[in-house]
């Protein structure tokens, strides 16, 4: 578990006896979208701790870890004295709680008809969520597109009729900038 800069756990065998004394090492990495599908980046920090005689441990999260915007994947590898392991891991959020994503799976749009931009938001959980922002759809010698909307399951429908055909770049910034990541320079998109 993580709670108030710490993370915390107990060590016990299949049966539920103790770990006793066991070395405990710490990973945190940076656990971000890609696409539509979630993984483990770059690792941010590691530390170490020990077991007490209960098979408890508690270990300072690093403030590299605290201080990062994003959401963090916890694994915790513990060792006993004779050689044996076992790693548990957990996902939380470090920073702001929500995320917008793009959910590339169409860059060209029909503006006949309102255009919805595949843009999600997510909790930590990879849960959707809801949040306001603002959009801003822009292109090289084009008349820039700007709005405000709410994105809901499907993304952010806006009415695109009278723009000029073109490729354009997407930045979306929440509303509630404290809450909520950014997205910035999403390329390729055509109208």
């Amino acid at each position: 578990a993580v709670a108030d800069g710490v993370i915390s756990g107990r060590a016990v065998t299949y049966t539920g006896m103790a770990v006793a004394e066991a070395g405990v090492s710490v990973d945190f990495s940076r656990y971000e979208w890609w696409g539509w599908r979630r993984g483990t980046g770059e690792t941010i920090a590691s530390t170490t701790g020990t077991t007490d005689a209960e098979g408890h441990f508690a270990i300072a999260v690093p403030q590299e870890v605290l201080s990062a915007d994003c959401d963090i994947q916890c694994t915790a590898r513990v060792t006993s004295a004779a050689g044996e392991y076992a790693d548990a891991r957990t996902v939380f959020a470090a920073g702001k709680p929500l995320h917008l994503v793009y959910d590339a799976r169409t860059d060209r749009f029909d503006t006949s008809s309102p255009v919805v931009l595949p843009v999600r938001v997510l909790n930590s959980d990879g849960k959707p969520a809801n949040a306001r922002v603002r959009w801003t759809l822009s292109a090289a010698g084009l008349p820039e597109l700007s709005g405000t909307a709410d994105v809901d399951s499907a993304g952010i429908t806006i009415n695109a009729a009278n723009a000029a055909a073109g490729r354009y770049s997407l930045s979306v910034v929440p509303v509630d900038t404290a809450r909520c990541d950014s997205l910035h320079a999403i390329a390729d998109i055509y109208l």
